[in-house]
């Protein structure tokens, strides 16, 4: 994941996948929380996630899976 900004953030994924799928991944009942996005990202694989306020961040962020992430290092 790579933040933003306040309200929105990257996930980079290994492989091409959908919409829906990227949804099943991050959400833990597979769907986007009403008022958040979930767009397609900059690069191949990546997704971008979104809201419009910080209310719905956090309620996007109370419904998003427990994960592990990888870090690269790198230039900030």
């Amino acid at each position: 994941m790579t933040a933003l900004g306040i309200a929105k953030a990257k996930y980079d994924f290994g492989r091409p996948i959908t919409r829906e799928q990227a949804a099943q991944v991050l959400f833990s009942d597979g769907q986007v929380p009403a008022g958040g996005e979930l767009l397609p990202g900059p690069d191949a694989n990546s997704w971008i996630v979104r809201a419009p306020d910080l209310d719905t961040w956090e309620a996007m962020l109370g419904r998003m899976r427990a994960r592990t992430q990888t870090v690269k290092e790198g230039k900030p």
